[in-house]
């Protein structure tokens, strides 16, 4: 009779041992992103597939020829092992991202996108992953600026070939939910730095030259004692392979085209 109890107790202690392990497997797989069905011709398109487009709030909004993202989104994404931010879906099926965090340019040069295109490309990791495209060098007057549409007019009037690149000031500015325009400072104002996800509280240089603004986030790009954000265009051909876009559960690419 001892016996039978002994191996009777046994066996609940088992199952109780079998029930506790199943439990930590069932919550562990709930922290581990699932992989994401790829739908779509090139990876622009899968992130729209994926992510959705909004009409107010943070999201990614259609915006002419292209999809950017606005407000505090999630956009994160992994790129060389850090952390970065999806910035726009482009018509070529490219997709642009900036990194999350500010990077130093190196004695030596004199030139930011002479240093992104130097020193921090060779130091890249994936470099298979991005592709050289165009960035825009246009430059803006503030002072002469009435409206939302003279900046935009200007926009894109000049490019040039990079395979790391800044953004814009109109970049910048398309990544705000609300954007106004204040007549007695003749400038365009970002009404809550909290509706706009690049901004960092470091001064930061965009690529757009001569550009002063009352916020502390724009530069002019030819004084490079600023930090810098660097950008690139990830690869059309790629795949998502996982993430929702959160900061903790940031989307990871396959590595391979």
């Amino acid at each position: 009779m001892k016996k039978i109890c002994k191996y009777f107790i046994l066996s609940i202690g088992l199952l109780f041992l079998l029930i506790c392990i199943k439990e930590i497997v069932i919550n562990s797989d709930q922290n581990i992103s699932k992989k994401i069905k790829n739908v779509g011709s090139s990876l622009s398109e899968r992130f729209v597939n994926i992510c959705g487009i909004v009409s107010n709030g943070s999201g990614l909004y259609k915006l002419e020829n292209k999809y950017v993202f606005r407000g505090n989104p999630d956009n994160y994404i992994i790129f060389n092992d850090e952390l970065w931010r999806i910035v726009s879906l482009h018509s070529d099926g490219t997709v642009k991202i900036v990194k999350n965090d500010l990077v130093n340019v190196e004695k030596g040069y004199d030139d930011a996108l002479a240093f992104l295109n130097n020193q921090y490309y060779n130091s890249l990791k994936n470099k298979d992953l991005i592709v050289e495209h165009d960035y825009d060098i246009s430059y803006y007057d503030i002072g002469k600026l009435t409206s939302r549409q003279d900046l935009n007019d200007a926009f894109c009037t000049n490019k040039r070939k990079y395979n790391v690149g800044m953004l814009s000031v109109i970049e910048v500015a398309d990544a705000t939910i609300n954007i106004v325009f204040d007549e007695y400072l003749n400038i365009f104002f970002w009404v809550n730095r909290n509706s706009n996800y690049l901004y960092l509280s470091d001064k930061w240089l965009t690529m757009t030259p001569s550009i002063y603004i009352n916020f502390d986030f724009l530069k002019e790009s030819g004084d490079v004692s600023a930090m810098i954000r660097p950008v690139v265009y990830l690869n059309k051909d790629l795949k998502i392979c996982c993430g929702s876009g959160t900061k903790n559960d940031p989307y990871i690419l396959e590595s391979k085209i």
